[in-house]
């Protein structure tokens, strides 16, 4: 008998457990219990269970793989030897994830993908491998790819959780891990759960200081409807210089952070301040120097 992976006798496995719960042969306690099965060897393998295995089981139990004649066998060949390579590929793609080698990973879950594109697994892989790597808004792409592939997979909506996670929008990480702990159950594991109250506190944070779910300050709120800071706002070099400090997520919390700046704010909204007072706060003058060239 030629050598099999892993990947192809789970597939086998799953195969056979679903065709005895098909066909009523085990109660309905039993077909409960090999389900569970069935997602515990998807989950262990990161095997896609939906994905026809090329053996049956009783045909390798027997010692022989070429026992199954079905006419679709020859025309069938060539794809399982492509399903195949793009298993080995991301079993490689793995080993280089457990060795922390990133950028190899991307390349292995990409070749995988190329030639098995509409397997989500690739995609729930390479997904991890951009978190790892940093890269989060490409793995928010290949995680979502992965759900339309798989409404139902679960990792991948934790992948999605921490892909937006990495991109400071703490709300939408929440829905994804929320999502991720409705389709797993009772099966939720703890560390789904802390990541998603981690999610929900930055969000309650963010909202409790002020600012948006994607980290920015609503200078709305904070500056009030005052005439000389509506113009200002209409100033499209100092809207860039705004807009080119809201990308520094560091600096923006360090701005909320500082009690005069946060005094200045609540003078603007209420009306009451002096410009040529302020303008002589060591702090004000730091802010306004960044809106310098």
């Amino acid at each position: 008998m030629s050598s099999l992976s892993s990947e192809q006798i789970s597939h086998s496995i799953i195969d056979y457990y679903k065709q005895l719960i098909a066909s009523k042969e085990v109660s309905a306690d039993a077909a409960e219990s090999l389900n569970v099965a069935i997602d515990c060897i998807t989950d262990a393998f990161e095997i896609d269970a939906e994905q026809k295995s090329a053996f049956k089981l009783t045909d390798l139990l027997s010692g022989s793989t070429n026992a199954s004649t079905s006419n679709t066998e020859s025309a069938s060949k060539v794809d399982e030897e492509t399903l195949a390579k793009a298993e080995t590929l991301k079993a490689e793609g793995n080993q280089f994830m457990g060795a922390k080698d990133y950028r190899k990973a991307i390349e292995a879950y990409t070749a995988a993908i190329e030639l098995s594109p509409s397997n989500p697994i690739y995609y729930s892989n390479r997904a991890a491998a951009f978190i790892s790597s940093k890269d989060f808004s490409s793995a928010a792409d290949d995680a979502e790819k992965a759900i339309e592939l798989k409404s139902d997979y679960a990792k991948a909506y934790t992948r999605l959780g921490a892909a937006k996670m990495g991109l400071d929008l703490p709300e939408e990480a929440a829905e994804a891990y929320a999502k991720a702990i409705e389709i797993d159950g009772p099966k939720a594991s703890a560390g789904m759960k802390k990541d998603l109250e981690v999610a929900k506190g930055k969000v309650d944070s963010s909202k409790s200081t002020g600012t948006s779910t994607g980290g920015m300050p609503d200078f709305s709120s904070m500056l009030g409807n005052n005439p000389m800071l509506q113009n200002l706002m209409k100033d499209p070099a100092a809207m860039k210089k705004a807009q080119e400090l809201m990308g520094n997520p560091g600096l923006m919390e360090k701005l909320t952070s500082n009690p005069n700046i946060m005094n200045m704010a609540q003078k603007f909204q209420n009306g009451n301040f002096n410009i040529a007072d302020m303008m002589k706060d060591p702090a004000i003058q730091d802010m306004a120097k960044m809106f310098g060239k």
